[in-house]
């Protein structure tokens, strides 16, 4: 488990607690990552690779279908699963906002990260360039490898692809670069997980099996109680 594993989210750590578990850790339930991190309350959601995004303002097990969550509470533990999908936390330090989401292909199509932001200005008015970004490991390019020439990914544009094989980061960051966000507020790890099977749970790297019984990497995060 990592503990605040974003050097740029480091300077909130008065306010901010993330935790990035992956493989090692043995996740299978929302009751193993409250054990592995010491949140009593929790909340998780019913990831549909979809652009849903709700708010959460006390514990909710994974039954509510979406793939954001967002919260001004404290002490409620927010989680988003991966397993080469794009797990991703957007924090307000004005208003003291988290969110958590989760994006994979079917998220970039369906502008899963454009509607996350709407839902924050909405919901909270807070504008995409008041956020910071920590964006997981997740399936880099090199492993990304899409056959179909009517793939739905291919609508987006040809810089993104190299031959059959498509950056999905670099997708996610044109999102986030439209929908407002500052570069110098984005952070990516840098890990891809497809090759690092032995850290990191992977769908497309040989965990295919295990993953659809509900072993997959975490991305947690938390408001802290006091400042």
């Amino acid at each position: 488990m990592l503990h605040h594993p974003s050097s740029l989210l480091r300077q909130f750590q008065t306010t901010l607690d993330v935790y990035l578990l992956n493989k090692e850790n043995h996740i299978r339930t929302d009751a193993d990552v409250e054990r592995i991190t010491g949140y009593e309350c929790s909340t998780s959601v019913l990831q549909i690779h979809g652009n849903r995004v709700i708010i959460v303002r006390e514990p909710m097990e994974r039954t509510s279908p979406a793939d954001g969550l967002l919260t001004d509470q404290k002490q409620l533990l927010l989680m988003i699963r991966a397993a080469d999908c794009q797990p991703i936390l957007a924090y307000n330090p004005d208003r003291n906002i988290i969110g958590l989401l989760h994006v994979g292909w079917k998220g970039l199509v369906a502008k899963t990260i454009p509607a996350f932001f709407q839902k924050l200005n909405t919901e909270y008015g807070v504008h995409p360039a008041d956020t910071f970004i920590y964006i997981g490991p997740s399936i880099r390019q090199c492993c990304a490898q899409y056959r179909e020439t009517d793939h739905p990914l291919r609508e987006f544009d040809e810089t993104f692809w190299n031959g059959n094989f498509v950056d999905l980061a670099g997708i996610a960051d044109k999102q986030f670069h439209d929908a407002g966000v500052l570069s110098e507020r984005i952070e990516r790890h840098r890990d891809c997980t497809c090759c690092h099977p032995k850290n990191y749970w992977t769908y497309r790297g040989g965990d295919k099996e295990k993953v659809q019984e509900g072993w997959t990497n975490v991305l947690a995060a938390a408001l802290k109680t006091h400042n």
